[in-house]
């Protein structure tokens, strides 16, 4: 991409992520802090292309000057992971969890969000002003493009998430998989957004069903994960509610490798 619309998607996107952080941090609901998620993950997909076409001293530079925003993305993530697995513990499949569960589950979530509130409080961004000075700055001279960056940067992350998935047992492997594929969702769709016509619109659909399926896929082994987490690792281990998630998991999981390895 140009770096007129590097810098003219990095300052928006800044732009929404304070508007959805005010409202998150205020009022914490659940769709407040969904679009503050989402604003920061087309965020950081534009930081990691543009972070490809920096030098070494630019890059350790912008990443610096958004490290603030990166403790956001963090505290709001585990909080947006929690809402997840809530709303699937309540209306997966025909079986609900065990009240137990969803009860701690809202315990767990009630500690996330007074961290995030604190952090919140704490937290110094800059104005937008601000922002957009700094990162003009940071894109203008580090920041160089090419015709070649954008699409061999999608070419990577593709062959990468495919490699992750053929080659390995489902597990941390996949999930980096699901964040490249994400990250080359997000990415287009605001190069649509800034230079149409710069990408196949068939392509950014597709990536979506994939990006759709491996984000259930992750959601079901979180939601996994923090059954077992809790103090009730036995009860529910043993549950056709457990089970359930488990059989939904695998069945996800080889749609997944049907897609990659034709």
């Amino acid at each position: 991409m140009k770096k007129k619309s590097v810098i003219e998607i990095g300052v928006s996107q800044y732009e929404i992520f304070q508007n959805h952080f005010s409202d998150a941090s205020s009022k914490g609901n659940k769709d407040a802090i969904h679009q503050l998620r989402v604003s920061l993950k087309k965020f950081y997909a534009l930081k990691k292309f543009v972070l490809n076409g920096m030098s070494p001293i630019g890059q350790a530079q912008l990443i610096n000057y958004l490290e603030p925003i990166h403790l956001i993305y963090k505290s709001g993530g585990k909080i947006r992971d929690i809402q997840v697995i809530t709303d699937i513990a309540t209306n997966f499949s025909t079986r609900k969890a065990p009240p137990v569960f969803i009860n701690k589950l809202q315990e767990h979530y009630k500690y996330r969000f007074e961290k995030f509130k604190a952090l919140s409080q704490t937290i110094e961004l800059p104005t937008l002003a601000q922002f957009e000075d700094e990162y003009k700055s940071l894109i203008t001279r580090y920041y160089t493009t090419s015709e070649k960056l954008f699409d061999g940067f999608l070419n990577d992350n593709m062959k990468n998430a495919r490699e992750f998935i053929i080659s390995s047992e489902p597990g941390e492997l996949w999930h980096d998989a699901r964040t490249l594929i994400k990250q080359n969702y997000l990415l287009m769709l605001l190069a649509q957004s800034f230079e149409p016509g710069r990408v196949d619109i068939t392509e950014i659909q597709n990536l979506r069903n994939i990006e759709q399926m491996l984000g259930q896929w992750h959601d079901l082994v979180v939601l996994k994960k923090f059954a077992l987490r809790f103090d009730i690792a036995g009860p529910i281990e043993n549950s056709d509610y457990f089970n359930s998630v488990i059989n939904e998991t695998r069945m996800l999981e080889k749609s997944v490798l049907k897609i990659f390895e034709n």
